[in-house]
């Protein structure tokens, strides 16, 4: 069973809206859902204002957007113990991409929030492990990319293999010959083999 995607602390972009139309576009974080309603709780970014709306007024954002929005949170100034948490933990869930990383700087503000918030354990402790998985992952994807760039260097230093000879050239070692003076045909009678012949 696909798990629904419109869980508390994911941020959403407003859409449809008729009776408050000048609310589209705006993006909110889903706070809860209310059965008795059917509608779903959202608290509008920035301002924190809640309102009630129905699932087919939310969009998803892509990843690049909603880390965008939740560094956005973490980073305003005087930010309370009660924003923080949410946006770490909607941080935590998201599949993060090294290239999201690099172009939304999230990981420098989520060091500073775990800094201003060490003597708060569970936030502190968020943020440090965010941190360190993120740095780990961005080395990682450098080292790959570095091997991809040294890689046509490689095959283009590749030793190729020497050509073969011609066929012409492979001449085969011609058999050996007797000479003359080593006839098989025996000694005459009476001879003495020469080493021992007396001067």
């Amino acid at each position: 069973e696909k798990a629904d995607p419109f869980t508390p602390h994911v941020v959403v972009r407003l859409a449809g809206l008729k009776a408050a139309a000048d609310l589209n576009g705006k993006f909110a974080l889903i706070l809860r859902f209310l059965p008795e309603k059917g509608r779903y709780e959202v608290g509008l970014h920035p301002g924190g204002e809640k309102k009630a709306v129905q699932l087919g007024n939310m969009e998803l954002l892509p990843s690049y957007e909603e880390v965008s929005v939740l560094r956005d949170r973490l980073g305003h100034p005087g930010v309370s113990a009660a924003v923080v948490r949410p946006a770490l933990r909607r941080l935590d869930e998201l599949n993060m991409s090294a290239e999201v990383l690099a172009e939304t700087k999230v990981g420098k503000v989520v060091n500073e929030v775990g800094r201003t918030f060490a003597g708060v354990d569970d936030i502190a402790e968020l943020a440090k492990r965010l941190v360190w998985r993120w740095r780990d992952m961005f080395r990682q994807a450098q080292a790959q990319e570095q091997a991809q760039l040294a890689a046509p260097a490689q095959v283009r230093a590749k030793p190729t293999p020497a050509a073969k000879a011609p066929a012409a050239a492979q001449v085969a070692p011609a058999p050996a010959t007797r000479s003359s003076s080593s006839s098989s045909a025996p000694p005459p009678r009476g001879s003495r083999p020469a080493a021992l012949a007396v001067a």
